[in-house]
């Protein structure tokens, strides 16, 4: 399976978006205006219960993969995403609103991270600017300036390349299996890579 890469130089990461087609392949899309991307189109369903803790049984993620191995994550690539869950006066109090408390969010994506990827950095954040959308989270990649757009964010979630109304375990979920799915696709892309590598050294 083929998986295509595209770098941008780190003066233009600013306006990035990271999205990952069904044909296995990640493309970041540079400077594109917002209504180049009415394209992006999601079908989202939630219980809308806050999350009180976490299942440990293994179940297809919301962006269609299934948990993935801890033996199968790299953690060169899975060490350069950070997750941020915002801190900002209207996602804690939107949480407080839910009966949550406020390390509620990190907390949450904590235990997944231990249990998936350890490598994943996680941070709590300023603002997000998505303050009617509380409580928000944020997805970084060391190769870009500020958040990015992942698949599986609604249309809405894209343009603003934050996760919004972050409130149940199957919100949870779906961060989760975004990160998740970017970190997959990405380690097959580098191992596609590897192989080529090793195929020209026969040429």
């Amino acid at each position: 399976m083929m998986v295509t890469w595209s770098r941008a130089p780190s003066n233009l990461s600013k306006d990035a978006h990271i999205t990952m087609t069904t044909a296995s392949a990640i493309t970041v899309l540079l400077l594109l205006p917002t209504h180049a991307m009415a394209f992006v189109t999601f079908s989202i369903q939630s219980s809308r219960r806050p999350f009180h803790g976490l299942s440990s049984t293994t179940t297809p993620n919301a962006c269609g993969t299934t948990d993935t191995d801890l033996a199968q994550i790299d953690p060169e690539i899975s060490c350069k995403f950070k997750i941020l869950t915002c801190s900002s006066t209207s996602c804690a109090k939107k949480r407080r609103d839910c009966g949550l408390d406020e390390f509620a969010t990190y907390g949450a994506l904590y235990s997944l991270i231990q249990q998936h990827a350890p490598d994943v950095q996680l941070e709590e954040s300023p603002c997000l600017g998505s303050c009617s959308m509380a409580p928000c989270v944020g997805i970084e990649h060391d190769d870009f300036d500020g958040p990015v757009s992942l698949e599986g964010m609604s249309e809405n979630e894209f343009t603003n390349r934050v996760f919004h109304n972050v409130i149940a375990d199957d919100d949870i979920d779906r961060v989760w299996g975004c990160v998740e799915n970017a970190i997959q696709q990405m380690t097959e892309e580098n191992d596609q890579e590897d192989i080529d590598d090793d195929e020209g050294e026969w040429i």
